[in-house]
Parts: C-alpha cells; sequence; structure tokens
C-alpha cells in the first residue's frame, strides 16, 4: 500500500494498523514495504500454481506511520464520507 492510502487509512480515517503480505521472493515490494516502515508479521506456506511458496505478512502500526518524517498528507473532501467507512471522528490534518 502506498503512502497516500497508508495516509488515508491511518491519518484520516483513524486506523490502528495496517497489513500487507508479499511472497518472500518479491525482494523489491518488501524492501517498499520496510521503507514505509512495516514490521513482520509472521510468515505462511501457501499453495501457489501447485507449488509452496513463503508468504511474509507485515503490519504497520500508528506509532512507528506517527514517528516517521514525512511530509504530512492533505485528505480533502473525507469528512462526508467518513459514515461510508464507518467512521464518525473528526482529524485535523483533514477537512471536517
Amino acid at each position: 500500500m502506498g503512502a497516500d492510502a497508508l495516509a488515508l487509512g491511518l491519518d484520516g480515517l483513524g486506523a490502528e494498523e495496517a497489513y500487507i503480505r508479499a511472497w518472500a521472493d518479491n525482494l523489491a515490494s518488501l524492501r517498499v514495504m520496510e521503507k514505509l516502515g512495516y514490521v513482520p508479521n509472521g510468515e505462511y506456506i501457501q499453495a501457489y500454481e501447485g507449488a509452496a511458496r513463503r508468504d511474509r505478512r507485515m503490519r504497520l502500526p500508528r506509532e512507528v506511520w506517527e514517528a516517521q518524517a514525512r511530509e504530512p498528507a492533505t485528505i480533502a473532501g473525507l469528512g462526508p464520507c467518513r459514515d461510508l467507512f464507518g467512521v464518525s471522528m473528526t482529524d485535523r490534518r483533514s477537512d471536517p
């Protein structure tokens, strides 16, 4: 998940964590996840096209996300949509 999608979920909608996964041999995706602040959250063996493949799971806790030095995202127009996400909160970085 890209930084903008993470900002929407964690900053705009108040999620506590984000979760993601990648195949263990997908090193480029795993490096991007690490740069975004994701931490390991388990490994699983999955059947894929008739063979066993290692699946790596990662999570990004809110406190890790908030501790990163980054340009804050501006989220416009989220206020009226919060109910569609089941969220009723006001966030300083998003419009009400």
